[in-house]
């Protein structure tokens, strides 16, 4: 009793962080792709490059979209990298749906390609395929792995963010 390997956590694995993957913000891609497209029935594409502001991931896409129906629908096309290694072109369709905001605006959100939750951010995880939203993927976020105690990462991560505002 109490040997090597003894543990019930001996093929216990860790969930993968929010903060590993490359993340799409919905206020991020209009911003990228022009909200102008959302005031009027449209159809166009364009390529987009962003930086993940919290893994530092760079990723691009190209974005087909059609606002001419009664929600937009984006077309992703993008290349991801599976666990092997292989290049696969990926094309995912993800609607955006708009809710009114109480100063008659108008916030918009993605619907997750999986579930069809309205979400704010898509993940794609290091040897995933596809973007979905944090719950499809089963994410967390490094804080609900640690001790509540910041380590000497966290704070020099915290003040390199700081500095880079400033």
């Amino acid at each position: 009793m109490g040997g090597y390997n003894s543990t019930r956590w001996a093929n216990h694995h860790k969930k993968t962080r929010v903060e590993d993957c490359v993340g799409l913000e919905v206020n991020g891609l209009l911003d990228a792709l022009g909200r102008e497209m959302l005031s009027r029935p449209r159809k166009g594409g364009r390529s987009i490059a962003w930086t993940d502001e919290y893994s530092g991931l760079t990723a691009g896409a190209y974005v087909e979209y059609d606002s001419s129906g009664a929600f937009t629908v984006l077309r992703l096309i993008y290349r991801a990298y599976g666990w092997d290694g292989t290049p696969n072109e990926v094309v995912v369709k993800v609607e955006l749906t708009p809710t009114e905001t109480n100063f008659n605006g108008l916030r918009h959100w993605f619907s997750c390609p999986s579930c069809q939750s309205r979400v704010g951010k898509l993940y794609l995880p290091p040897g995933k395929l596809y973007f979905a939203c944090r719950h499809c993927h089963d994410l967390t976020y490094r804080s609900a792995q640690t001790a509540h105690e910041p380590s000497v990462e966290d704070r020099l991560q915290r003040l390199e963010r700081h500095v880079a505002k400033l």
